[in-house]
């Protein structure tokens, strides 16, 4: 196992990569004590380090002993990221009304990602919630949805 810290988002602050005899993730502060588990996925026991390797602006973990790289997939588990930049940020609000109006927009293939009000459905409700969130308003909820 091991850890490792890199701004997988881009957010400014570092998320804490970790890995365990059968499992790798990452979590996220979204500030205040808030923590969250926003990728979980098997994997075997290795020493891991976190950079961006190719300089796309996403977080790779490394793992040696194992020829083995795991990009975070932008947009993958976090939150918010609606438009899949590896960012939450006012882009992703016009993206969510756009794709509310129609527009050739689609949902991230997680679509609870855009619901950021954690009522696990996806209206005009989750766009209100994103505007107050950027006004200093609640964090962002995670639904336990299905």
């Amino acid at each position: 196992g091991g850890i490792g810290l890199f701004d997988f988002d881009r957010d400014g602050m570092d998320e804490l990569a970790f890995g365990t005899a059968d499992k790798i993730g990452i979590i996220k502060s979204f500030g205040q004590n808030q923590y969250d588990i926003i990728y979980l996925a098997p994997f075997g026991s290795l020493r891991l380090y976190a950079y961006d390797t190719n300089n796309d602006r996403c977080g790779e973990m490394v793992f040696s002993g194992r020829s083995a790289v795991l990009e975070y997939i932008p947009g993958r588990d976090i939150l918010g990221d609606i438009n899949s930049n590896c960012r939450v940020d006012l882009l992703d609000i016009t993206y969510l009304v756009n794709y509310f109006k129609g527009l050739d927009y689609i949902l991230p293939p997680n679509k609870y990602l855009a619901d950021v009000n954690g009522d696990c459905q996806i209206n005009g409700l989750d766009v209100t919630y994103f505007v107050a969130y950027f006004h200093n308003g609640p964090a962002l909820r995670r639904g336990h949805c299905n």
